[in-house]
């Protein structure tokens, strides 16, 4: 139990540097998005299996929501909490829009730097002050706040409204399901895609990634687009040390999360990764990259062929391209999956759910779910997409309104429709959430660190799961 207490201290430290890749806006640095990685272990209830989000799919377009019954037309204010909402613009015009769709509702918001939301909003619940709207940021807070009962069913008001889910896929089951209880909506959610330098492969006189691609291809082509040395040498891709570029494999395989998962499902991906770092030399390695603080944004450089993200790049590349800080010219395509997916005539990804929840305390609980039902709605979804943030709600008509935004490489719209199912790392009412994240990201350090053979990181996998879920 020693080791668990130390991967515990240990994951508080990378729990933390995290939280600062966790929100992603169109910032001039935006960063991942909350709920890929969580901060801590807190959580709830039992553990299931993550289930598969549909891609986007063509749904008739939706009038803005109609409001609840309420009991008064008096005017009322509801508070709501964001992180970063000065910031960025997304937000703000979707908190706009509302208030002039619902002019006898006035929402408050109350804006938090986004290294200290989770930490403030966990404080604020506990402390039992007036707040109705929560935008839960990560797996551990929305996780804790279950297991401390202050998450609100609204499937009662699901069930009286008669609210279509079906623009959701799966992701109240995937991600904000206890039993019978729905304790959200899906406000965002992103899956992942092959990012490419279109410049690199246009001058190695190399295709651009088709969307049937294996791991091995994956290698292969990386090789390809490799040349030169020292500062100017031209990578075939960058593989980000940290998690969220790491994670695809396995995950899109759809056989479990992190509490049921057999680990050994990412040896195809991280096989190949491994070899492209230290036997190809395609891609630079995870002490190089650590050493020089690289994320996401080090493929804007232009020295690297390709990359495995989320979907919130695309905002970041806009907003560095609107900004004059890069001049690349990229294109989007979905990822490569195993050999035995491909067989099978399979296609899927892996992805993130961010839910917005009624707080259990609320006074103001029929405009709160006024407000709820906006944010997740196509209307606001098409908001959301004019900023290239890909909203909860899925359609077509939603896709639509990103490919209509300049920079929008048209390459990425069939790169989202076409992506397959995508899965969580693991479900969010899960309440060893936390500590199995931080577990894995660890372990996935040790062997891109050299430290341990992969069969040895499967192993130790394997043997810390049962520890922290043998914990009470």
């Amino acid at each position: 139990m020693k080791t668990f207490g130390r991967i515990a201290r240990f994951g508080l430290l990378c729990a933390i540097a995290l939280i600062v890749l966790a929100a992603c806006s169109p910032a001039p640095t935006p960063i991942p998005p909350p709920t890929a990685v969580p901060a801590t272990s807190v959580p709830a209830p039992t553990a299931v299996p993550p289930t598969a989000v549909p891609p986007p799919t063509a749904v008739p377009p939706t009038k803005a929501p109609t409001a609840a019954p309420t009991a008064t037309t008096a005017p009322v204010t509801i508070r709501a909490t964001l992180w970063d909402y000065e910031l960025y613009g997304y937000d703000k015009a979707m908190v706009e829009d509302f208030m002039k769709q619902y002019p006898n509702i006035k929402v408050e918001v109350l804006n938090f730097a986004n290294p200290d939301y989770d930490n403030k909003i966990t404080v604020m619940l506990n402390g039992g002050e007036d707040v109705d709207v929560i935008y839960a940021k990560s797996v551990a807070l929305f996780g804790g706040m279950i297991s401390r009962n202050q998450v609100m069913d609204i499937a009662p008001l699901i069930k009286r409204d008669n609210l279509d889910l079906k623009p959701y896929g799966a992701a109240i089951t995937a991600y904000m399901t206890v039993g019978d209880k729905i304790l959200g909506l899906p406000y965002r959610y992103d899956r992942y895609l092959l990012y490419y330098n279109k410049d690199i492969f246009d001058a190695a006189g190399v295709p651009y990634p088709g969307p049937d691609m294996t791991w091995d291809d994956f290698r292969a082509l990386a090789l390809k687009l490799t040349k030169g040395s020292g500062a100017t040498k031209t990578w075939g891709a960058l593989l980000c040390p940290v998690n969220y570029c790491n994670l695809t494999p396995g995950l899109q395989e759809g056989k479990g999360g992190y509490d049921t998962m057999d680990f050994s499902l990412f040896k195809d991906g991280w096989s190949n990764f491994y070899a492209m770092e230290y036997t190809d030399k395609s891609a630079p390695d995870w002490p190089s990259l650590k050493s020089v603080s690289a994320d996401q944004t080090y493929f804007l450089k232009g020295t690297t062929g390709m990359m495995i993200n989320g979907t919130w790049f695309l905002n970041l590349v806009k907003t560095e391209i609107d900004a004059g800080h890069t001049t690349i010219h990229w294109g989007a395509q979905r990822v490569p999956v195993s050999n035995a997916m491909k067989a099978a005539g399979v296609h899927a990804s892996n992805g993130s759910i961010t839910p917005i929840v009624i707080n259990a305390k609320s006074k103001n609980v029929e405009a709160a779910w006024t407000f709820i039902k906006y944010v997740t709605s196509e209307r606001a979804g098409k908001i959301a997409a004019s900023y290239l943030i890909t909203p909860g709600y899925n359609s077509a008509g939603v896709v639509d309104a990103m490919a209509q935004v300049k920079g929008f490489d048209p390459s990425a719209k069939d790169a989202i429709l076409k992506s397959g199912n995508a899965y969580p790392a693991v479900k969010g009412a899960n309440k060893y959430a936390g500590a199995l994240s931080t577990m894995v990201n660890q372990q996935l350090e040790l062997f891109f660190t050299q430290n341990q053979t992969l069969d040895k990181t499967f192993s130790e996998m394997d043997r810390l799961r049962k520890e922290i879920l043998a914990q009470p």
